[in-house]
């Protein structure tokens, strides 16, 4: 399942928020000098239609904890998403973001995703997967697809959400609208933090039909040491018995930092590095969903030794 929204700002004054919505993000600050007007009455738009709502921060370049301060002050408890891009001679660092994640959280804010888009990130790069937090995409290709090469990884992570367009026909304007692979409820969870799951949810299978029972295919231990260690997933989606395919990891007694790396054939390896497995908490899932198709070998590289470390490899049968 794949639900999609709107963001909006002022820029869309007037916009009436449709009935069947299920969630709205809107501007509600920018730097330490702009509140946007329409923010209230957005809000409250789409508490009327019962959608869930997010607040959204456009980041400035410098004093990330100064800007945490001003857009607390304009939104409280309710959730935030950081609006990461350039403006003028504005390029915002992920230390930046992290400056802004820290101070929000310690004044009792709820900063859950941040929009890094890759063709920002190919401007000023950085570890994203350190932000903690869910990263939402952007490209306009003309068409939404849930494998367009959009939803792909950059900086350490996998995208939760992509932006797709910028002109989607919504109550008589063209909007910014969103696409989230997974179910409202899930899409709560991310917005909202309502349960322990990991910022970056498990989207389902790409066919429910045949994917809806999905047997634990293999566990195992990485030992404690710095070595790089191989499992061998079945490869999914290439014919014979399987289909979508998962990987995920957990720990104990203590966060654990890896690199892990799928090698997929004639594309080489996709790493994710710099991957946080907390101690609390469920599994972790460095790619956001299943695995890339064709995937014969994960190579799983422990940066922290110490805290027990297994993996997980779940198949859908066929």
């Amino acid at each position: 399942m794949t639900v999609f929204f709107p963001d909006i700002s002022s820029y869309e004054n007037g916009l009436t928020i449709q009935p069947g919505t299920v969630a709205v993000i809107a501007k509600a600050t920018e730097g330490t000098y702009y509140n946007d007007g329409t923010y209230e009455e957005f809000k409250a738009q789409a508490a009327r239609v019962g959608a869930l709502f997010s607040a959204y921060h456009f980041l400035k370049a410098g004093n990330g904890a100064a800007q945490a301060e001003y857009c607390f002050e304009k939104v409280g408890s309710t959730p935030v998403m950081l609006d990461v891009e350039v403006e003028g001679d504005s390029k915002p660092t992920v230390q930046d973001c992290l400056d802004f994640i820290t101070r929000m959280r310690a004044l009792g804010g709820r900063v859950w995703g941040a929009y890094f888009p890759r063709w920002f990130w190919e401007q000023v790069g950085g570890n994203l997967a350190s932000l903690g937090v869910a990263i939402v995409a952007s490209g306009y290709p003309g068409g939404y697809s849930d494998t367009d090469p959009d939803w792909n990884g950059y900086g350490g992570i996998t995208p939760a959400i992509w932006q797709y367009t910028d002109s989607q026909p919504y109550g008589g304007q063209r909007v910014d609208f969103n696409a989230y692979r997974g179910t409202t409820a899930q899409l709560a969870d991310l917005i909202n933090g309502t349960s322990s799951s990991p910022a970056t949810p498990e989207p389902p299978a790409t066919n429910p039909t045949e994917d809806d029972h999905m047997p634990a295919f293999a566990t195992g231990e990485i030992p404690n040491d710095t070595n790089a260690h191989i499992v061998a997933p079945p490869p999914a989606n290439t014919g014979g018995n399987w289909g979508n395919v998962w990987f995920s990891l957990g720990c104990d007694f203590g966060d654990c930092t890896v690199r892990v790396a799928a090698y997929i054939p004639g594309r080489g390896w996709d790493i994710r590095d710099n991957v946080v497995v907390p101690a609390a908490g469920g599994r972790i899932n460095p790619w956001g969903g299943p695995l890339p198709n064709g995937v014969q070998k994960i190579s799983i590289v422990r940066h922290t030794t110490g805290p027990a470390l297994a993996y997980l490899i779940e198949a859908a049968a066929r």
